[in-house]
């Protein structure tokens, strides 16, 4: 219990400080866009901040994988049911201002950067990213 514990703790941490510099960065290319009035750096940085915190929050799951005993398997099911939609959301500010944004159906109020919609949609598809990777013993499904 106590090495789990610590592992867990170190982990909190180096999960804090690392999202604490990928804000920092986020705040200078917010700035850099307000000066430039060049916002494509900040808006792709933007979704793939949360991406990447959601594939980080799922590294204790592939750790967890990786000791298992079993053949490796991707859960296909999870990632066409949750993580396209997903995708289409974490994207959706991408998607927007392409050709395609003339027939999204979806309301402009998901493009706003109060909107909780894109980050939680890029957390959920990074997370399912990693947390798709199984390993099963024969015979099992």
């Amino acid at each position: 219990m106590r090495n789990r514990f610590l592992a867990l703790f170190g982990y909190a941490i180096i999960y804090g400080l690392v999202f604490w510099q990928l804000l920092e960065v986020q705040i200078l290319l917010r700035e850099q866009a307000a000066a430039t009035y060049r916002p494509l750096a900040y808006m792709i940085y933007s979704t793939v901040l949360s991406v990447i915190l959601g594939l980080l929050a799922a590294v204790p799951h592939l750790v967890r994988m990786f000791r298992a005993r079993g053949s490796w398997r991707y859960d296909w099911a999870a990632i066409l049911a949750v993580g396209i939609p997903a995708l289409i959301g974490a994207a959706y500010a991408w998607l927007y201002y392409s050709p395609v944004g003339v027939y999204l159906p979806l309301p402009q109020a998901i493009l706003t950067e109060n909107s909780p919609v894109r980050p939680i949609c890029g957390f959920v598809l990074g997370y399912l990213l990693l947390h798709s990777v199984q390993k099963r013993e024969r015979g099992e499904r």
